[in-house]
């Protein structure tokens, strides 16, 4: 640690503010336009990105012309917790020009690795830094003395660039991951659809689609479906009960911090339509007695705010006014009837009235029509979904994995409680 030193970010890069709009107008040069959203979508920007067309004098392309190497952060926010994210220019054909609410970081690259730099933005510590100093009530942004004064942890650059190609390299794992996350939720996706239509034959195949087969298929309310497959009612195959927390305050203390999970709507939503496995807070006793509690295998329906998302109880769980019980007369339909649920996610968020808080009711949920093959084809269609799921979540497994990885390298690397030497051999070549 003895060879870092911590200097100002004026010390290390050029730093300019930039007074760019989006307008077009006559008599300007035609340039490409790195905007905000750009920035705080993405943290590393080449030629792949999909600038917005814009104008700019020749005054304002001079001062604000991007090139590779360049770090951009945003300078304005809604939140002073959500400002000063950086994003690098990894590459530019040129005629790519900073956009307002941003501010152009151009490294001196005998101080300071352009890379290294974008990470040490990342950090914690500078986050605090900006976090503190932003100055607004309703919308904040950070003065040009503020970017200056970044308190910037620098070690020689040798070592500077090291760190940043093994971090570069990690993000780069995380990026794939994530993109094969994209890849198979789009696939479980497309699967779902066409399970719901078309259904699997006795050999666990898809079954052809109709324009094909059309002698496998019969007209229903619920359009084209297998034939043998019947539309029925959700109350007649689940018991759908709506939630309660009769506790009046609602945050009273005497009510919670027991041994019996209780569920809001915001598990249910995190939850993606697979199965609930954690709770937010507790009940006890007195709790209970104003709560119902569902048993495991049960669906859990969120009835106000988010409307329509369903996940499965784990375990067995409390939940309130703003969260629908649905308890399969036979558990193993729980999983094949927390898909359709999911599936009418579109029409019942079309049955909220359009008020400031959108909820439905029981009279929504209950005579709900669903598509219901016999019992082996509702099992097999949940088989299929579920190993597709479970494709998914080992990836997001992997990819926490990654994150947590790149947060202690972080920690370390960029504070040199690690020395990057024994790091070397794992850099690619």
């Amino acid at each position: 640690m003895s060879e870092w030193v911590e200097r100002p970010l004026a010390e290390l890069a050029a730093i300019r503010i930039s007074n760019v709009d989006k307008k077009s107008l006559p008599n300007e040069q035609a340039v490409r336009l790195c905007n905000y959203m750009d920035v705080y979508a993405g943290t590393y920007l080449d030629d792949g990105v999909e600038y917005m067309e814009a104008t700019a004098t020749v005054r304002e392309i001079g001062n604000f012309a991007l090139q590779a190497g360049d770090v951009v952060i945003t300078k304005d926010s809604e939140s002073p917790d959500d400002i000063g994210i950086p994003a690098l220019i990894e590459t530019t054909s040129g005629g790519l020009v900073c956009g307002y609410h941003l501010a152009m970081l151009r490294p001196d690259r005998k101080k300071v690795d352009p890379l290294f730099l974008l990470k040490q933005i990342e950090t914690d510590s500078v986050r605090r830094f900006y976090s503190k100093r932003a100055a607004g009530s309703t919308r904040y942004a950070l003065a040009t003395g503020t970017i200056a004064a970044t308190p910037i942890k620098v070690p020689p650059i040798e070592d500077q660039a090291i760190i940043a190609r093994i971090l570069r390299a990690l993000d780069t794992q995380i990026e794939a991951t994530e993109g094969l996350i994209a890849k198979q939720e789009r696939v479980r996706a497309g699967l779902m659809q066409d399970l719901f239509t078309r259904g699997v034959d006795e050999h666990g195949q898809l079954r052809p689609p109709r324009h094909q087969a059309p002698h496998l298929y019969h007209q229903t309310e619920l359009g084209w479906l297998p034939v043998g497959w019947e539309v029925i009612q959700l109350q007649n195959v689940a018991d759908v009960q709506r939630g309660r927390f009769g506790a009046r305050p609602r945050n009273d203390p005497r009510f919670y911090g027991g041994e019996f999970p209780f569920i809001q709507t915001g598990d249910v939503s995190n939850a993606s339509g697979r199965r609930i496995l954690a709770h937010s807070q507790t009940l006890n006793r007195l709790g209970l007695a104003t709560s119902r509690m569902f048993p495991a295998g049960a669906i859990a329906v969120t009835i106000a705010a988010n409307i329509g998302d369903a996940a499965m109880l784990s375990y067995p769980m409390c939940a309130p006014d703003s969260v629908v019980g649905v308890v399969p007369f036979q558990m193993t339909d729980s999983y094949f009837l927390q898909l359709a649920i999911g599936s009418k996610k579109v029409w019942l968020e079309r049955r909220a009235p359009q008020t400031a808080q959108k909820n439905i009711n029981l009279e929504d949920l209950r005579p709900l029509k669903i598509e219901y093959p016999g019992s082996e084809e509702r099992l097999e269609i949940a088989k299929i979904i579920a190993k597709a799921t479970s494709s998914v979540e080992k990836l997001e497994i992997e990819l926490g994995k990654l994150r947590l990885k790149k947060t202690g390298l972080m920690q370390d690397l960029l504070t040199g409680k690690v020395s990057v030497a024994p790091l070397l051999e794992s850099l690619p070549a």
